[in-house]
């Protein structure tokens, strides 16, 4: 299983690391999963997001996103669904502080509340094996 994170940082300081997306990845790989990250620091294209997306075939996409970031999360995850049948989930503090409005976008088809590393790990491993 393949998952790429997603974590727009635009107009932030941009080069930190995630802690979060760090935690998830490690885990996921010791547990047989292959993990990429896009970190997105400046605006993108439709065209870019395609290709990297075409370039890297992950299996499920997740997003890590702050309340400021969210609106850049949530274009970027109507784009991938206009082209791409992939699972998109979101998690970190917005989707934690505000689930009914991440679910509601309709972009996103399941959302991480709060400190969620088993559960990513529970969903790629019943992916993997077809539950």
């Amino acid at each position: 299983m393949h998952i790429l994170f997603i974590y727009p940082d635009i107009c932030a300081s941009s080069g930190r690391f995630q802690q979060g997306i760090g935690s998830l990845s490690a885990l996921l790989k010791e547990n047989g999963h292959k993990t990429s990250l896009l970190h997105i620091e400046k605006k993108i294209s439709k065209k870019f997001l395609y290709d990297k997306i075409s370039e890297l075939q992950p299996d499920i996409i997740g997003f890590s996103t702050t309340s400021n970031q969210y609106p850049v999360a949530k274009l970027l995850a109507g784009w991938i669904k206009e082209r791409f049948k992939i699972i998109i989930i979101c998690g970190g503090l917005h989707p934690t502080v505000a689930p009914d409005e991440v679910m509601a976008s309709k972009v996103f088809d399941a959302i991480c509340i709060g400190e969620s590393e088993y559960s990513l790990l529970e969903i790629c491993d019943r992916i993997d094996q077809g539950k």
